[in-house]
């Protein structure tokens, strides 16, 4: 899959099973506006037939080693997840998004990078065929500052 940058336009096919993305304006139709909308419900965007599983992070949660973000149901799927970083994390912090059998497998420690604030995002799209729980891990850091939140996007 392409990479798109915060300023181009962005393609269809990175929605594709989310529903009908509608902006008021479509010289904002990007990726960081379309995801602020999505995460925040902004601006008046519309978007049908998407469910989000989300929970908050901060250091406490490198403490537990993982988050329950909640249970993806059988037969939905997770198309995208956003790690969104509030404020950045010290302590060489990491996460990765998955369930129990790969941990990583809905956004890797390599696709957030937690000491800078920011929107970073995967599209796994990713069927589930069982209900499955969905979970946010903590595999490296310690950190002692830092707000954020991870979401998933399924349908």
């Amino acid at each position: 899959m392409p990479i798109v940058s915060p300023i181009e336009p962005v393609p269809e096919q990175f929605f594709t099973g989310l529903g009908r993305v509608v902006t008021d304006d479509p010289a904002r139709r990007n990726l960081r506006s379309i995801l602020n909308e999505l995460i925040n419900g902004v601006n008046a965007s519309t978007v049908v037939g998407v469910d989000h599983l989300r929970a908050p992070i901060d250091p406490t949660s490198w403490a537990v080693g993982l988050v329950a973000l909640g249970t993806c149901p059988a037969g939905r799927m997770v198309h995208c997840c956003v790690v969104e970083v509030l404020t950045p994390f010290d302590g060489g912090a990491q996460l990765t998004v998955g369930d129990v059998a790969a941990q990583g497998r809905l956004q890797a420690a390599s696709g957030s990078n937690l000491w800078a604030p920011n929107l970073y995002t995967s599209f796994p799209h990713h069927l589930y065929l069982v209900d499955e729980a969905l979970y946010v891990y903590f595999p490296v850091g310690t950190p002692f500052t830092g707000t954020g939140q991870v979401t998933v996007y399924l349908s």
